[in-house]
């Protein structure tokens, strides 16, 4: 949703769409498979859209490609009605295998000067970043280490933190954990 919930953002097809609540008015915002193909992640070279975020003033959306090998994601942003996309980083796959990487979670921060994501590139790849407003992407932390099942974040809404919540599983038993 909009920060103001007056419409719907959702992927289809590798492609960001967005309808309108009251009007039902559908919008293309994006033009990743031009091909207009059922699944673009099954042709390689084609990029579709593996996640996005909006801006909590509901202005902006930074969104991440990938193609299907997953050798490299792209970061751009917009403006939420579509216009004004660019380039502005790349997050190479650590990885020569060629394993299907996600981007877990991505989010800005209430501020909307940061957005961060974690990138899970394969068992031993499992990396958080955060791009600040001057489009650099700069690495955090390896969360592997904390041996989790599952990870998420989220900012303190004084920006000044962040705060991760993980899973652990212990056979039988699952524990969630949160730490700053």
């Amino acid at each position: 949703f909009s920060p103001d919930s007056q419409k719907i953002f959702f992927i289809y097809r590798g492609d960001l769409y967005t309808v309108d609540i009251n009007t039902g008015n559908l919008i293309r915002l994006t033009q990743f498979n031009f091909k207009n193909i059922e699944a673009p992640d099954e042709v390689e070279g084609l990029p579709y859209i593996e996640n996005y975020a909006i801006s909590p003033d509901g202005q902006d959306i930074t969104l991440v490609t990938r193609e299907r090998k997953c050798l490299q994601f792209i970061l751009y942003s917009m403006k939420a009605n579509g216009l004004n996309m660019k380039e502005i980083a790349h997050l190479n796959n650590p990885s020569s295998l060629l394993y299907i990487a996600i981007i877990e979670d991505l989010k800005y921060s209430p501020d909307g000067q940061k957005v961060a994501l974690i990138a899970d590139f394969n068992s031993d790849n499992k990396l958080f970043y955060v791009l600040d407003s001057n489009n650099n992407l700069t690495f955090i932390r390896n969360l592997n280490d904390l041996d989790t099942k599952r990870d998420c974040f989220t900012f303190t809404p004084d920006n000044k933190r962040i705060v991760f919540i993980v899973e652990y599983s212990y056979g039988l038993f699952n524990d969630w954990y949160a730490w700053i």
